[in-house]
């Protein structure tokens, strides 16, 4: 059975489905391999030199640094890698466009988080940066990928202000020697990472009295598996215990992140009002609360593991450690379903954000109902598409049910809406008693509507899961859509067995 039955009410419960098709296709398979890193950004930059205007202007290239808490490499190996990336671009730009060192984008980034506009963009840099008017035109996105035990790098050039991709290069395969090394001599047993990892951050944290946890994901990819919940239910324990004490009064709160947005629906909202962190903050105060996240990376004989808390004003720290994959028992590491692996969301120059009312990749349990809630900076249509736990993928959006709706499946600027949405959709999304494991609702926004450009099957015109050929093109036909802009967003759900 599907995570859902789809309830039309007051008709019966019919399956309703979503599908591991459409999750290969959003992960797209991956491109021919670069030899060296300077082979790979010598293709990045000659990509660039052929682009109009690129050189008689000399554009400003803005190299995106790493997400130290989605980085599949040690600190020091992120750091060794993107100093290497900066010298061979500089190098090899030829005086055709000045890359931005270190320190500049540091400071744009700081700028970023300052001012929230990184936040207000749901963390998509290209947004970030129109929004806040820096100078910076091409964005430079490094992006690390992790699959089957091999990190690779590719690079990605997007233009600022119009948000279109004018270079995409080839995966590198990043030296076993940088990601491997001394793997296992270094591996600790899991009591001991969870002490050290409640001493490490209660240390680096003094001030913590509030804690929210968002979840241990895996690998990128949104989902919760067994090992992810158990790490973070044993470390909440050990830094409650831990940060405890009855000589000073000090104790340590959690914070589920949960909020109902239900009453806000057609309401403006800003991007914070989306954040759980901001919202708390903006309702009990910002002093000493924090969130807490991690994410994970499965080699074959280890774990990587790194935590990061991040405060109300964008500050974040970090701890990384591996983990012995022997020590823990039958505690399941990976995704019961195997086709949602990272998912690469869009890097248009606006953005699509979506959550619900448990956070971004929330873990939802048996018999409880799913709203998901979005907001974008600008007017969009929107189509979504449901990857379920057994591999069917369901367009939810649009649907029939809103086919007499003007704005069925459009967007207004910076208003809030849901899916289901109670006063256009007939049905509820409740997970069904017997489902356990991963699903996904990913949805692509674009800035026309391109329902008449669309197969027949993917215009909104039935509940039917969508044959796997089709789902399996439907990254490809999207992006290949004239005359509009796209970017795309995700929400994973972990559905775990109830308490």
């Amino acid at each position: 059975m599907t995570g859902f039955i789809h309830r039309f009410i007051p008709q019966k419960a019919q399956r309703f489905g979503l599908v591991l098709g459409l999750a290969a296709a959003l992960n797209a398979a991956p491109m021919a391999q670069a030899d060296s890193l300077s082979d790979l950004t010598a293709e990045f930059s000659n990509a660039l030199k052929a682009q109009a205007g690129v050189c008689e202007t000399k554009a400003k290239l803005g190299i995106w640094p790493f997400d130290p808490a989605n980085q599949p490499i040690s600190a020091a190996a992120a750091d060794q890698l993107y100093g290497d990336l900066l010298a061979n671009l500089i190098a090899q730009s030829g005086g055709c466009f000045d890359v931005m060192d270190g320190n500049g984008i540091g400071a744009v980034l700081a700028y970023l988080h300052k001012t929230g506009a990184l936040r207000d963009a749901g963390g998509n840099p290209v947004a970030a940066l129109e929004a806040a008017n820096q100078e910076v035109d091409i964005v430079a996105l490094p992006q690390l990928a992790f699959r089957n035990g091999i990190v690779s790098l590719a690079l990605k050039a997007v233009a600022k202000d119009t948000g279109q991709t004018i270079a995409q290069t080839a995966r590198y395969d990043v030296p076993a020697q940088v990601t491997a090394s001394a793997m296992v001599d270094t591996a600790r047993d899991l009591e001991a990472a969870l002490a050290d990892a409640a001493r490490a951050l209660a240390d680096q944290t003094p001030d913590m009295n509030r804690l929210v946890p968002v979840g241990v994901f895996y690998q990128g990819s949104g989902a919760q598996p067994d090992f992810g919940r158990y790490f973070q239910d044993r470390l909440i324990t050990a830094l409650v215990e831990g940060t405890s004490n009855t000589l000073t009064d000090r104790s340590l709160q959690i914070i589920e992140p949960e909020f109902d947005l239900s009453p806000a629906l057609g309401a403006s909202l800003s991007a914070r009002d989306l954040d759980p962190l901001t919202r708390i903050a903006d309702r009990d105060g910002s002093e000493g609360l924090y969130q807490l996240r991690g994410t994970y990376w499965v080699f074959d004989t280890v774990i990587d593991l790194t935590l990061t808390l991040l405060d109300a004003d964008g500050g974040s720290t970090s701890w990384q450690t591996r983990l012995r994959r022997d020590q823990l028992g039958d505690i399941a590491v990976a995704p019961r379903n195997a086709g949602l692996d990272a998912d690469i969301e869009g890097t248009d120059s606006f953005a699509i954000l979506m959550t619900s009312p448990k956070g971004d990749d929330p873990v939802y349990h048996p018999g409880e109902e799913l709203v998901v809630y979005f907001r974008a900076d600008r007017r969009v249509w929107l189509y979504c598409f449901y990857i379920d736990a057994v591999g069917d993928v369901t367009q939810v959006l649009p649907n029939l049910y809103r086919k007499d709706f003007a704005d069925g499946h459009m967007l207004t600027p910076f208003v809030l809406h849901a899916l289901p949405d109670p006063r256009k959709d007939p049905f509820r999304f409740r997970i069904n008693a017997d489902t356990l494991g991963e699903e996904r609702l990913k949805c692509m926004a674009t800035t026309r509507n391109v329902t008449d450009d669309l197969p027949e099957v993917l215009r909104g015109i039935s509940f039917d899961p969508i044959a796997t050929k089709t789902a399996a093109q439907i990254d490809t036909i999207f992006a290949d859509l004239p005359d509009t802009r796209l970017s795309s967003a995700s929400v994973t759900i972990t559905i775990a067995p109830s308490k």
